[in-house]
């Protein structure tokens, strides 16, 4: 059996690299640098297949195809990023779309169980609304509220189900390009940072891991 290669892209600045998952769509990691970024990415695979029920071959190599180098105010160690990942510009298929829908409805389902077991609902990360953001980058819109995470999702899918039928893939807005793709991506990266300060902070608050609706799989390592 042949080995298994995920193919990332590193975008870096002075404020470190941030690794993208090509083909595991929102998966990350980052670090001060490439090599410190490339050190997660094992343990980062492992726990995004597992919570999207996709198969791990635990002897994943790991290999950077790209390398953008991002503007040098982006702070790519708080998830600050402007990369249009190989591929992005191009639309998705019925078969992709469908697969996304499917992982940003159950990343929604996730983050909202992780927040609901959380002792503490006013953790920073969780203040922003990100689905009503990264939908105007298409100049699109969709009824939002906090906390309700779900029904948020559901909008935002119905609001990218209609964008499909317009006849560009990219479009450009301050500077910035952007796809139905991308925003698939930055919902699924955005619920895993989310996710990951929630976890961290509820656990820095002095809750058990036990305690927690951890359906993503993270460490608190």
């Amino acid at each position: 059996m042949s080995q298994h290669i995920a193919l990332l892209t590193a975008e870096h600045n002075q404020h470190g690299v941030l690794l993208h998952f090509l083909d595991h769509c929102g998966a990350y990691t980052h670090g001060a640098t490439e090599k410190q970024a490339l050190a997660k990415a094992a343990a980062e695979l492992e726990a995004y297949t597992r919570w999207a029920g996709q198969p791990h071959d635990p002897q994943t190599r790991f290999t950077v195809v790209t390398r953008i180098e991002a503007r040098p105010d982006l702070r790519l160690d708080i998830a600050d990023s402007q990369a249009l990942l190989p591929g992005e510009a191009d639309a998705l298929d019925d078969e992709d779309f469908t697969r996304r829908c499917q992982l940003l409805r159950h990343s929604a389902q996730c983050l909202q169980r992780l927040y609901d077991s959380s002792a503490d609902k006013d953790c920073p990360r969780l203040a922003r609304v990100d689905d009503a953001y990264l939908l105007s980058r298409l100049n699109l819109s969709a009824d939002s509220q906090r906390d309700q995470l779900v029904t948020n999702r559901e909008n935002a899918i119905a609001a990218l189900q209609r964008h499909r039928t317009q006849p560009f893939a990219v479009v450009q807005l301050d500077g910035e390009d952007w796809s139905a793709t991308k925003v698939t991506r930055r919902l699924l990266w955005h619920d895993r940072v989310r996710a990951k300060a929630l976890y961290r902070h509820a656990i820095q608050s002095g809750m058990a891991t036990d305690e927690l609706d951890n359906a993503f799989g993270f460490t608190n390592q």
